[in-house]
């Protein structure tokens, strides 16, 4: 319940604001596992680790920012007069440009670089079929969301 005594929306219609950036580079990895799944060999092996790289130095920017940030506060005890306050995944600097996101959609969005990661370090019958089924799922939730 809502503080005003509704019901809290579905979770489908929630959104998390994600870092327009990190959302980029995700989208990139989506676009690689489907050109992997279509046709697995050294070329598109090679693009789904590089999106997984690129991918994966978004998000240390993006701890490193929290790092940076987290120890600003804990020394002045001032969270920062003028400072955005967002609580913004991959967010990278102190006014991100944000994209909504349905929470389903970046669960299977997670799920789905988890499984990639897992084929490209030991391939085999299962971790292929678990990067398919990821890539459905994600497909399901965003046709659930665009509905």
């Amino acid at each position: 319940m809502t503080p005003h005594g509704r019901p809290e929306p579905p979770e489908r219609d929630q959104l998390v604001q994600v870092d327009e950036a990190l959302e980029s580079r995700i989208v990139e990895v989506e676009s690689s596992v489907v050109t992997y799944l279509v046709r697995i060999d050294e070329g598109s092996r090679a693009a789904l680790l590089g999106a997984l790289e690129a991918l994966d130095a978004d998000v240390e920017a993006s701890e490193a920012f929290q790092r940076r940030k987290n120890a600003f506060t804990s020394v002045t005890g001032v969270a920062g007069l003028g400072r955005s306050s967002l609580a913004v995944i991959g967010q990278k600097s102190e006014f991100p440009t944000v994209r909504e996101v349905p929470v389903r959609v970046l669960r299977a969005q997670i799920a789905l670089v988890r499984a990639a990661k897992e084929e490209l370090r030991a391939p085999s019958p299962s971790t292929l079929d678990a990067l398919d089924v990821a890539n459905d799922e994600l497909a399901a939730a965003r046709s659930r969301h665009s509905h």
